[in-house]
């Protein structure tokens, strides 16, 4: 049962949730709010967050269970992308911004977060030539 959480939460981020995030920080990016993400795209991802913050009601500290996963990894790679680089507030979502803070003080996540950022110069042309690979695997 455990694996097969795990498994849905690392699908639902690829073909779900990662994307959102991936639309949401590039039309905050390259300036084009309106015209990119608006409507019904913001509807879907504020259902999407608001989803994640039911679901953390669960018994369990983290997505599946006690200890994080790497399911809990993948999905706060994403949630940590869109924080940092939108200005995007949690605040209305308190238990995902507290699963988040937890996620940040494991000694992993910086190494898992260190290799694309935004902010360096070439920043968003690693993070479109990583969304391209990402699409590509998904299509």
């Amino acid at each position: 049962k455990l694996r097969q959480d795990v498994d849905w939460w690392i699908e639902y981020n690829s073909a779900v949730f990662y994307p959102q995030i991936r639309g949401y920080v590039k039309s905050h990016l390259t300036n084009k709010n309106a015209a990119q993400f608006s409507g019904n795209d913001d509807e879907k991802f504020q259902t999407m967050i608001n989803d994640l913050e039911i679901h953390l009601e669960n018994p369990y500290f983290y997505l599946t269970t006690n200890q994080p996963t790497v399911a809990d990894l993948c999905i706060a790679c994403g949630l940590s992308l869109l924080v940092e680089t939108t200005n995007y507030s949690l605040s209305s979502h308190k238990k995902v911004s507290h699963w988040l803070d937890r996620m940040k003080e494991l000694p992993y996540f910086s190494v898992a977060n260190e290799n694309i950022s935004l902010r360096s110069s070439n920043g968003l042309q690693e993070f479109d030539l990583y969304s391209m690979r990402s699409s590509s695997r998904n299509s």
